[in-house]
C-alpha cells in the first residue's frame, strides 16, 4: 500500500513539475527569451498545450522540439510528410499548398507544414539563386539537388533565347524551365519536355511568376523527338553533376539512356535543323569542332558564356539560322 502511495504522489509531483514548467514557458514567449525556454519543451502534446493556454495559432510559437520553428509565409517552398510543395494561401492555422509536380491545392493544417532548408552541398548554388533566376524571392521553386545544379544562369539563357527569337524552339530537358521561360519572353513559341513530374511542375509554376507562355509535355524526349518539328532544338543533358569530366567531350562524356551526346544530337537534328546544346566550361574548341564534323553540319558557333567575368559554361550553336558568312566561325580553326 505504502509503495503504490508513493507511486502516486511521485506521479502528481511530475504533473506539478510539469505544468510548472509550462508556466515558465509561457512567460518566455517572447523571441528575445525563447532561446532560454528551449528546455522546457519537452513534446508536441506539451507544446500543444501550450498553445491553448497562450491562444496562439499554429507556428507562431518560437518553438518546436528544442528548435526555433519558422513560419512559413506564401511563396515558400516547403514540405509536407516529404512531399515538396508550396504555400499559395496563409489561413491562419491552416495553409493551402500546391503540391509540386501536380496541378492540386490542398488545405493542410500549418503545423504539419516544414520550410524547406537548404542543403550544404547546394549552398554555393543557393549563394547565385538570383543569378539562376532574378525573380527568386518571387517564390520560384527549384525542386531537387540536380535542378540546382543544371538549370541555366539567367544572363546567359537570356542571351541564347535572343538568338531563337519568333522561332519555334524545343527545350527537350526543361526542369524547372529556366532556358524555355526565357525562350518564351524572347518571342519563341517553346515546348518544353521533362520527364520528371516534379521538376515539370516547377517549371509550370516558375513560367507562371514570369508570365511566360510555355506548352509543357510530361514525357521522354527519345521517345519524344522523332515525332516533332520545330526550328530549333536546345539541348541541356545531364552532364554528371558538378563533378564532369576535364576536358569534356560532348560525343562520348553525354548519356541519356541508351544515347551518347552523338546519338542525342542527331535525334535532335532530326527534329529541327538547328541545334544549341549548353554544354560545360571544360569542352575545348577541338572536340566541338569534332562533334559537329561527325554530324556532317559546317556552319554554328561555339560560344563562351561568361558571368561576373568569369567562365561558367559554352553554349554550341549548330545549324544554318546561326551561319555566319557561310562558315562555322571558330570552329572552322579547329576542324582544319
Amino acid at each position: 500500500m505504502r509503495t503504490e502511495a508513493s507511486q502516486v504522489a511521485e506521479t502528481e509531483r511530475r504533473v506539478e513539475s510539469q505544468d510548472r514548467r509550462i508556466e515558465a514557458l509561457a512567460r518566455c514567449v517572447v523571441l528575445e527569451a525563447a532561446s532560454a525556454a528551449v528546455a522546457c519543451a519537452a513534446d508536441e502534446e506539451q507544446l500543444a498545450r501550450l498553445d491553448l493556454r497562450l491562444k496562439l495559432r499554429a507556428n507562431e510559437l518560437p518553438l518546436q522540439f528544442g528548435k526555433v520553428r519558422r513560419k512559413v509565409r506564401v511563396g515558400d517552398a516547403c514540405e509536407v510528410s516529404g512531399r515538396a510543395c508550396l504555400v499559395v494561401e496563409d489561413r491562419g492555422s491552416a495553409v493551402v499548398v500546391e503540391w509540386v509536380g501536380y496541378d492540386r491545392r490542398e488545405t493542410v493544417a500549418a503545423r504539419a507544414v516544414r520550410k524547406t532548408r537548404k542543403k550544404k552541398k547546394t549552398s554555393k548554388y543557393w549563394a547565385q539563386r538570383h543569378n539562376l533566376f532574378s525573380l527568386f524571392d518571387a517564390g520560384v521553386v527549384i525542386p531537387d539537388d540536380e535542378s540546382w545544379f543544371s538549370v541555366s544562369p539567367e544572363p546567359i539563357a537570356k542571351a541564347t533565347a535572343a538568338r531563337c527569337r519568333g522561332k519555334l524552339v524545343v527545350d527537350a530537358f526543361c526542369g524547372c524551365g529556366g532556358n524555355a521561360i526565357q525562350f518564351a519572353l524572347a518571342g519563341a513559341r517553346v515546348l518544353g519536355i521533362d520527364k520528371d513530374p516534379t521538376k515539370l511542375g516547377a517549371a509550370k509554376h516558375n513560367a507562371r511568376i514570369y508570365g511566360a507562355d510555355v506548352d509543357l509535355v510530361l514525357g521522354d524526349a527519345l521517345a519524344l523527338l522523332p515525332n516533332i518539328r520545330s526550328d530549333v532544338v536546345f539541348l541541356s543533358p545531364p552532364w554528371g553533376g558538378p563533378t564532369y569530366p576535364d576536358p569534356f567531350d560532348p560525343q562520348s562524356d553525354i548519356r541519356v539512356g541508351q544515347c551518347d551526346g552523338l546519338g542525342l544530337a542527331a535525334l535532335a537534328l532530326k527534329a529541327a535543323p538547328n541545334l544549341v546544346l549548353f554544354l560545360p566550361r571544360t569542352v575545348p574548341a577541338a572536340l566541338a569542332a569534332r562533334f559537329a564534323r561527325n554530324l556532317r553540319v559546317w556552319s554554328g558557333e561555339l560560344e563562351a558564356n561568361l558571368l561576373n567575368n568569369k567562365l561558367k559554361a559554352k553554349t554550341l550553336y549548330l545549324g544554318p539560322l546561326f551561319e555566319v558568312d557561310g562558315v562555322c566561325r571558330n570552329l572552322k580553326k579547329a576542324v582544319n
